[in-house]
């Protein structure tokens, strides 16, 4: 059975215990009770545990032993409760597995604060445990610590005002080889690779707009109307897209792996990049939230998207209507003294 660096503090630099999974959960289900301390004081005092069964909790040591027999996770202010992080790891086929509140969960101001625990068949070398890492941080939105190797976690302690949940699910510890994660986690590498050439072109140029309006003097442009009236995540679910963790999955996706990135460009302003192939948004650019309506809903006619939309905004439509008619009337003069001269 593997096992797992252990130590009554956080403070312990020798003399190491480990612990194993059977252990771990027992730990969980019951959790040790804590005198009234402040959290800081607490956290102190909390027993902690690394995702390897190296000697000792410095990196040097850490990434020469090179045996991680956890994977963990740290969600601190998730957009999850325990059921929706439970679907999660459902969807990546992930049956035993350990999630818990911390000492900050819903304390001074903090919202859901977890930790997650997986069990594995077998150890793993750095290289694949970052992987799957990066892609549960990805998927679960929380921090990535794939390249904290040393990173400790802190165990749960009862004092009294905690508010303490946990879920432990007792199903077949995680073969990696040939899994559902390893799949998705080789796959969001990809992504990311080539995603890097989009970012640099988002962050070192201003993207221009595929589509501009010819508007009179005094006119408001619809398409900015539209652009900062909306947002992706309003835009995206009215489209059947599903968020994962930063990511989303678009409709036609039959992958199920989030190939859908919102990339900030050098103006501030978040745009739709996509890698999947049966998206009919994925052409190869960043589009604004207008251009991606353009898209879905107007089969690339922009013009007739401006036309439609500016129904959205009556007081704006109105207002331009009537500095076009102005501007029609000024113009049959124009030619109208140009003949009588």
């Amino acid at each position: 059975m593997l096992k797992f660096l252990y130590a009554q503090s956080v403070t312990m630099t020798n003399n190491f215990n480990y612990l194993n999974w059977s252990e771990l959960t027992g730990l969980i289900k019951n959790p040790p009770q804590a005198s009234s301390f402040s959290l800081k004081e607490i956290k102190a005092r909390c027993a902690v545990i690394a995702a390897h069964d190296a000697t000792d909790k410095t990196k040097q040591t850490v990434m020469l032993h090179n045996n991680f027999t956890l994977l963990r996770l740290d969600l601190d202010d998730s957009p999850f409760d325990i059921a929706a992080i439970k679907d999660l790891l459902d969807q990546v086929d992930i049956k035993s597995y350990i999630v818990h509140t911390t000492a900050s969960h819903m304390q001074d101001g903090c919202s859901h604060r977890y930790r997650i625990y997986i069990e594995l068949v077998a150890a793993l070398s750095f290289d694949i445990w970052s992987l799957l890492e990066k892609y549960l941080c990805h998927l679960f939105a929380a921090d990535d610590c794939a390249t904290r190797s040393q990173q400790i976690m802190y165990l749960p302690s009862l004092f009294p005002g905690v508010i303490y949940d946990c879920n432990i699910s007792e199903g077949n510890a995680l073969q990696v080889d040939g899994s559902l994660l390893l799949d998705q986690a080789m796959t969001l590498n990809d992504i990311s690779m080539t995603d890097c050439a989009a970012v640099v072109e988002v962050k070192k140029k201003k993207v221009l707009p595929q589509y501009c309006e010819s508007l009179i003097a005094g006119q408001v442009s619809i398409i900015d109307l539209v652009n900062q009236s909306y947002t992706w995540d309003y835009v995206l679910a009215q489209y059947g897209y599903e968020q994962q963790g930063r990511h989303y999955l678009s409709p036609e996706s039959k992958s199920k792996m989030a190939g859908v990135h919102l990339l900030e460009g050098n103006d501030g302003q978040l745009r739709y990049y996509s890698h999947h192939a049966s998206d009919p948004c994925a052409t190869g650019r960043c589009l604004n939230i207008f251009e991606f309506i353009v898209v879905r809903e107007f089969n690339g006619d922009a013009k007739a998207a401006v036309k439609s939309l500016s129904n959205l905004f009556p007081e704006f439509n109105k207002h331009n209507l009537k500095l076009y008619l102005k501007h029609q009337q000024q113009q049959q003069i124009q030619v109208a003294m140009r003949v009588l001269s």
